[in-house]
């Protein structure tokens, strides 16, 4: 599965914005730092493939940072699960959130961050063919994510792949 920023379905608050890497033409999503300091979410839709056979998923991250900064970003990812005739489409319902805190590798270059998430309960149950939705966020509340000084992370693409 890969996502893109226009795959985004932005939850009602604490969303990513859709923006432009300045000075570059790349869409992105923007996770904002400043006042008040939330965790900053983005959704995307999507399927299990066909061909999962039932394993751990590693979620790769690509982003970046658009100023000067020091320290971690802490992302974690969630799964949902969407069964048919059983998942109410009129509340979230995530797994657990896996994450891990990276450093930005400077101003402006793309950065990699993969986080596994091992079968069961923290894919939210997930079989080969269901529908499901991927929640990415950033969240500057945690002791995790230790960023400062005057950049703000943005995402340009996620990719999931079975291990």
């Amino acid at each position: 599965m890969y996502f893109t920023p226009q795959h985004n379905v932005p939850p009602l608050t604490n969303r990513a914005l859709w923006s432009r890497s300045a000075p570059g033409s790349h869409l992105v999503l923007f996770f904002p730092t400043g006042s008040p300091a939330a965790a900053t979410r983005c959704i995307f839709p999507g399927f299990m493939p066909e061909v999962y056979s039932g394993g751990s998923m590693l979620v790769s991250i690509i982003w970046a940072v658009n100023g000067t900064v020091t320290g971690d970003v802490y992302w974690t990812v969630e799964f949902e699960r969407v069964q048919i005739g059983i998942t109410s489409l009129a509340t979230d319902s995530f797994g657990p959130a896996t994450g891990v805190a990276t450093a930005a590798a400077a101003i402006n270059i793309a950065t990699s961050t993969a986080i596994t998430c091992t079968t069961g309960a923290n894919i939210d149950n997930l079989a080969a063919g269901e529908a499901l939705r991927l929640r990415v966020s950033r969240d500057p509340t945690n002791v995790l994510d230790t960023l400062t000084g005057e950049g703000e992370p943005y995402m340009q693409s996620v990719r999931v792949v079975e291990i």
